[in-house]
């Protein structure tokens, strides 16, 4: 026959697991969903800075240019003149390894530190190029092409030369290897840096194609295959959770590269962003694993002690029971009861005096039991729904409600603590806004009063009279 108490601790246990366990899964998921959010966003930002950091160091980059474009000599478009200024100057070019050119305004060319004579029976590779010169006067970087005479991939800036009046006179451009230490050496200085503890930024052309890189063997290849390459060439700005070029998972942020078609993309490994994570969502596996143990052990303890007076009651009956009496009690239940059931049988005619006053006492308990079950059924509810409601403001609505309904108390207000101020902030109340505007303006310094001294301590505090207590 399976005793009372076996089943008390069985019902009750059964509820308190299912909470825990509802409430690992929920808070391990929401906690790592929270974490991507989080790493996404300040992905997405970090690779703005460094997008317009880059754009800044490439215009300053192109000063050189500008500054010799300027020079009298080279406005000429004499070929001998620019030769002399181009040789004075030549120190201030060295990171155009690829090569210097000066075209006309007709996009032909005028003089060129790259020997033989292919760029002297061809115009400007790029047409379109001299047009936005023409118009904007703003440096103009190009993507990755192959330059006709080496067939190394290069990238090239090219600047206006205008006259004293502000009239267009022609362009001056300079290249540069892509693989080439000198340039990369510019770009790491602006784009170079740690990334948390596996992460790096990387450069790509409008074409996709690679411009810089810290790994060396990527230098030059096309990545338009990958998904944040892709999108930061639509212009877009952003992070995304991908896989990279070996399958491992990487959190991907990316940004357009102002006044140019490049792309700026930083990568970091997921598995370094969130791995302490996981280390704290086995840490909190186990405090659920012992809050169950604990619940197990208060369980067992409770219940003993509210059936032992039963118990004790059965063997009295025992003692003093004696007698054929009319009235007979049923209660086939199969535990405690039952044998509480058959000793009354016994002992009927002696109690028949006192059972209209047990009859109240039983009533009152029933009262009792039945509203301890339903403020236990409201706390349950309340654990319920913390797993399925996701907004803050709606789940502080729900428990400052069932509070007042379950409980009866007379006013029922919910703060929480902002940590800028060091102030409790109001934000709800079973009482209408309108009928107490002032509630909703309250503000409690975490360092004054009874509210103050259980935020701090962390502990319930029941006061009686208020007016003689002295933290009021």
């Amino acid at each position: 026959m399976r005793s009372l108490r076996t089943k008390t601790i069985l019902w009750a246990l059964l509820p308190i697991a299912l909470v825990l366990a509802i409430a690992a899964v929920t808070t391990l998921y929401a906690y790592e969903r929270v974490m991507r959010d989080v790493v996404q966003e300040w992905e997405t930002e970090l690779a703005g800075t460094l997008a317009a950091r880059l754009s800044e160091g490439m215009n300053q980059h192109s000063l050189v240019l500008q500054t010799i474009a300027q020079e009298n000599d080279v406005r000429s478009m004499e070929p001998d003149r620019v030769r002399q200024a181009m040789q004075h100057d030549e120190s201030r070019l060295t990171t155009f390894d690829a090569g210097v050119i000066v075209y006309d305004s007709h996009g032909a060319p005028v003089w060129s530190t790259i020997a033989g004579t292919e760029y002297f029976d061809t115009g400007f590779p790029m047409l379109d190029t001299i047009k936005l010169l023409r118009n904007s006067r703003r440096p103009v970087f190009s993507d990755v092409f192959k330059e006709i005479t080496s067939g190394k991939d290069v990238v090239l800036i090219a600047v206006a030369v205008t006259q004293d009046d502000g009239s267009f006179a022609g362009v001056m451009v300079g290249m540069s290897e892509v693989k080439h230490p000198v340039p990369g050496a510019i770009y790491a200085r602006v784009v170079n840096l740690q990334v948390g503890e596996s992460g790096f930024a990387y450069l790509v052309d409008g074409n996709g194609r690679v411009i810089y890189h810290p790994f060396s063997s990527f230098m030059g290849a096309r990545l338009t295959a990958t998904e944040p390459v892709s999108r930061v060439l639509k212009g877009d700005t952003g992070a995304i959770l991908t896989e990279d070029l070996s399958g491992a998972r990487v959190i991907s942020g990316f940004a357009p590269v102002a006044g140019t078609n490049w792309g700026l993309i930083i990568e970091e490994q997921w598995l370094s962003v969130i791995g302490p994570v996981r280390g704290y969502n086995s840490l909190l596996i186990v405090l659920l694993v012992t809050a169950g143990v604990l619940s197990v052990v208060l369980v067992g303890l409770s219940t003993g002690r509210i059936l032992k007076p039963i118990r004790d009651l059965t063997n009295g009956a025992r003692r003093i029971a004696g007698g054929d009496f009319d009235h007979t009690i049923t209660a086939q239940t199969g535990d405690e009861v039952q044998v509480l059931a058959e000793q009354f049988n016994n002992m009927a005619g002696a109690l028949k005096e006192s059972y209209t006053d047990l009859e109240r006492k039983v009533e009152e308990r029933t009262r009792g039991e039945r509203r301890r079950a339903d403020q236990l059924r409201t706390i349950n509810e309340v654990g319920r729904r913390i797993s399925s409601i996701l907004s803050l403001d709606e789940l502080i609505s729900y428990v400052v409600t069932s509070l007042h309904d379950t409980f009866k108390y007379y006013r029922v207000i919910f703060l929480l603590p902002e940590p800028e101020s060091g102030e409790l902030v109001f934000k709800a109340s079973n009482i209408e806004p309108t009928l107490v505007p002032e509630q909703n303006t309250t503000r409690i310094k975490i360092t004054d009063g009874i509210t103050g001294w259980v935020f701090r301590n962390g502990e319930p505090l029941m006061i009686n009279d208020v007016s003689k207590e002295p933290r009021y």
